[in-house]
């Protein structure tokens, strides 16, 4: 998915849908007046600026600095580095396994939204989550990318459940309970990826290809203004060129008569 631009003052919003049952309906992406992002159905919003399902329990688990009602902030969390939408997107997987399998991919969804609300996900952080089942066994990828400006970076997130995987969190072993057990080796259960890629706000550069294309139109306009100036002038020096080379022929025509008159005199006088 595209990012969003963010202007001064505006924010990304990621909105989840849940029902009663707190399985997902849908998904919205929006850019909001910052601090006006509100929770999708089903969900609510935590003082550290995550957006989690009602059923959850708020917890600052980055460290972050909190909100308060009055608007202002907590001093007892420590405020980490921002991802900003305006320079890059981040994006981490991790993969693990499962066994013992008990669902299908079509219960991941559901999982899902109890593992973004255990992890405590951003309103600007989006997350997927699929289950590719061989045999016994399924690869599980659990996915995380900035879509705006997001107070934690996604390889947090990421490597937050890498620790809750490791060392058998009770609430994220209990969501993956219905799809199956993980499968923990030598090296622990996961491998992390993450990849930043630079973001380029469209409408700057359409604004700068908008800036040149005038100026090359003026600069070709001017090219154009100069090649006329020099073809109309052309024909006058060629005139004159050629009335200068008549008059020198017809000088030099005179001179040679001069020498047939003589001699013709020269004839009648003898």
């Amino acid at each position: 998915m595209q990012s969003i631009p963010e202007a001064v003052g505006n924010a990304t919003c990621v909105k989840s849908h849940l029902n009663k049952k707190g399985e997902p309906t849908g998904e919205e992406v929006g850019c909001v007046k910052k601090g006006s992002c509100t929770p999708g159905r089903g969900q609510k919003t935590c003082p550290s600026g995550a957006t989690i399902s009602s059923s959850f329990t708020c917890k600052n688990i980055y460290g972050v600095k909190t909100i308060t009602k009055t608007g202002g902030n907590t001093s007892g969390g420590r405020l980490l580095s921002a991802v900003k939408v305006s320079s890059s997107r981040q994006t981490s997987s991790l993969s693990f396994t499962l066994t013992d399998l008990k669902g299908t991919s079509k219960d991941a969804a559901a999982v899902k939204v109890k593992l973004d609300s255990i992890l405590q996900l951003q309103a600007a952080l989006k997350s997927t989550f699929s289950m590719v089942k061989s045999g016994t066994q399924a690869s599980m990828l659990y996915k995380i990318t900035n879509l705006g400006t997001s107070t934690v970076a996604p390889s947090k997130v990421a490597g937050m459940l890498r620790g809750y995987l490791n060392s058998g969190n009770k609430d994220v072993k209990t969501a993956l309970a219905s799809l199956g057990t993980v499968k923990l080796g030598k090296k622990g259960c996961c491998s992390l990826s993450s990849s930043v890629k630079a973001v380029v706000d469209k409408s700057k550069s359409l604004a700068v290809n908008k800036k040149e294309k005038k100026a090359a139109d003026v600069a070709k306009a001017k090219a154009q203004k100069g090649t006329i100036a020099s073809t109309s002038t052309a024909p006058a020096t060629v005139t004159k060129k050629v009335a200068i080379a008549s008059t020198s022929s017809a000088v030099k025509s005179a001179w040679l008569a001069v020498p047939c008159i003589a001699a013709l005199v020269g004839v009648f006088c003898f």
